[in-house]
């Protein structure tokens, strides 16, 4: 195994060398390194690959999952989220979509989203889509909900007071389907 450090893009060899193989491309007879990492080159079988600094492993919501999100869009039976965390596992690096439709909010009657979450909430929720995107979310359950919201009229941030949320600026309550974890 060669030690050499290699970055994205470096020419690391020519096709009449080596074949490329993982974590490598060619182009025009020339084969580059995707990533940064060590060069490792089998003489036997003639490959050159890249073996990584750290392993690559990039965060994908799974059924489940309890994600964080922003809430980006309301309507009466159906909301649209930008999934940012995945709790346990960490910040994704680009958000993924998800939908909240009204059935999935409360095991108690809901006319419309808008008595439960709005524009700009971060909400706390669970994926109950299995391999499909853009994913289906529930804030069923205590621990699960909006855990910061902000005020309508002013855009302070609201603080939980009983069942609902208080603006203590412009004294105005919010109804909102609160999560246990709420932040303030």
């Amino acid at each position: 195994m060669n030690k050499k450090f290699v970055l994205p893009g470096e020419k690391i060899a020519v096709i009449e060398e080596f074949f490329p193989s993982l974590n490598t491309f060619k182009i025009d007879g020339d084969i580059f390194a995707k990533l940064a990492g060590f060069i490792n080159i089998s003489f036997k079988s003639r490959k050159i690959s890249v073996i990584p600094i750290s392993p690559i492993k990039p965060l994908i919501p799974r059924y489940n999952d309890t994600v964080y999100g922003i809430v980006s869009r309301v309507k009466e039976v159906i909301a649209t989220v930008n999934i940012f965390e995945i709790e346990g596992k960490g910040i994704l690096s680009n958000p993924f979509s998800g939908l909240l439709y009204v059935s999935y909010v409360s095991s108690y009657y809901i006319k419309d989203l808008f008595e439960a979450i709005r524009t700009g909430d971060i909400i706390r929720a669970r994926i109950i889509s299995k391999n499909r995107i853009p994913f289906i979310l529930s804030i069923k359950g205590r621990d699960n909900g909006v855990i910061y919201a902000r005020c309508p009229y002013c855009m302070r941030a609201l603080k939980k007071r009983g069942l609902n949320l208080f603006c203590s600026s412009c004294k105005k309550t919010s109804n909102r389907k609160i999560s246990s974890f709420y932040l303030l």
